[in-house]
């Protein structure tokens, strides 16, 4: 019965809670005071992209701090000191939103794709930030249950609206780093495409090329973005998604490869459209309220 796989699809969204969603690894948090270098290679060493930052007072967390927030705050500074300065000056207060650790998973969905965020803080029933829950922690578990986004998985990309339809925002392959980055900055966007003279997709710049950046290689960014992508992801595959694949196959490749992006292509090897962790969470909870009514 098809109306009853949609039900139990729409269900899905709402009987899965956040703590479903988040392990029981123990929450690392920066200290208030942490220096922007400090704070890079905190964020390094535990390999993440993003953590809570301690309030003044010491007893709780104040906001979320991303490696991009850092690497933007650094793009505008003309501070020579600049990796001196605390890290919570290039907090982003737009970007802090707080979800239950009981709230339904279409809770924490609707917010993401409201406030345009890539990641909440969690919190407990006594409101203390507990965890962090991200676009690639809840693809990571969609990907899992595939069967219960009915029928998603077996669509094409080309049959699902909001998969792309986004245009690909570039920067050409012999441009700095640092223009590709101001550039993906004012766009507001989390990543950009690079490309050859002849338009065909070389690589991309992200988020990803913040975490472990240090003053050496913030200042290699003078060098060319395709130089920079290449010293960051030496023989990373790009994905490169054609429309004739599936919403299924789209998440496993991602969840494979811990990618957070893939390319809709041309035969010519040229990018048509980007699909992000942002698209897929806006298809399921757009998709699900289509249906649901």
């Amino acid at each position: 019965n098809p109306m009853g796989n949609v039900a139990t699809a729409g269900e899905f969204l709402t009987t899965t809670k956040v703590s479903d969603l988040v392990d029981a690894q123990k929450l690392v948090v920066l200290p208030h005071d942490i220096s922007i270098e400090k704070a890079l290679e905190f964020l390094a060493s535990h390999k993440i992209l993003s953590a809570p930052i301690m309030n003044e007072s010491g007893t709780g967390t104040e906001a979320i701090l991303a490696s991009l927030d850092i690497l933007y705050y650094l793009i505008d500074s003309k501070d020579e000191k600049v990796f001196d300065q605390p890290a919570r000056k290039a907090i982003r207060p737009d970007q802090f939103f707080v979800v239950g650790l009981k709230d339904p998973l279409k809770v924490a969905l609707s917010i993401m794709r409201a406030k345009k965020v890539h990641r909440l803080a969690v919190r407990n029933t006594s409101g203390k930030i507990v965890r962090i829950l991200s676009q690639s922690k809840i693809v990571s578990f969609m990907s899992i249950y595939l069967e219960k986004l009915y029928p998603m998985p077996h669509l094409k990309i080309g049959q699902l609206v909001s998969l792309g339809s986004k245009p690909v925002k570039y920067a050409l392959n012999s441009v700095t780093a640092l223009e590709a980055f101001r550039k993906m900055k004012a766009a507001n966007i989390s990543s950009i495409a690079i490309l050859t003279a002849t338009k065909n997709l070389q690589g991309f710049l992200a988020a990803e090329h913040a975490r472990g950046m240090t003053k050496e290689t913030f200042q290699s960014l003078g060098k060319t973005s395709a130089a920079v992508y290449t010293q960051k992801f030496p023989g990373q595959p790009i994905l490169r998604i054609a429309r004739t694949d599936t919403f299924r196959e789209l998440l496993l490749r991602m969840k494979k490869f811990k990618m957070h992006r893939g390319f809709v292509i041309s035969d010519s090897d040229q990018p048509l459209r980007v699909i992000s962790l942002s698209d897929i969470i806006e298809e399921v909870v757009t998709y699900k309220a289509a249906r649901s009514k």
